[in-house]
């Protein structure tokens, strides 16, 4: 009987941890996916297409990322001494209503940016 109760409320909190988790993973997936574009558009010649394709590259993990969720400022071309930034927005959904509650609906946005300067 005892077994019984506890039951639902350790499974609860099992597929919280699970899915607090995943929104670590995407958020630690983000910000490395921002550094690699930004490090991938330092050089004068690199053209958005080319830091797209390499955040795209390291967040394989979050999916297929459109263009309208890869920020990238200033637009090419790019001088030397410029300070590119890249941003990477991404929407977690969460398996549970409990983490789900925490921010207020299903879906929690998340961003991860990167700062460098063009060579």
């Amino acid at each position: 009987m005892e077994f019984a109760l506890v039951l639902p409320v350790v499974l609860l909190l099992l597929l919280g941890v699970i899915d607090f988790g995943r929104a670590v993973s995407a958020y630690v997936s983000l910000a490395q996916s921002a550094r690699e574009g930004a490090r991938a558009g330092i050089y004068p010649t690199a053209t958005d297409a080319d830091i797209r394709s390499s955040v795209r590259t390291q967040s394989i993990a979050l999916g297929v990322l459109p263009d309208d969720r890869i920020s990238i400022s200033p637009v090419y071309p790019r001088q030397s001494g410029d300070s590119l930034q890249v941003v990477v927005s991404y929407e977690f959904n969460a398996y549970t209503p409990l983490l789900s509650a925490l921010w207020g609906g299903g879906v929690m946005r998340m961003a991860g940016s990167a700062r460098m300067k063009v060579e």
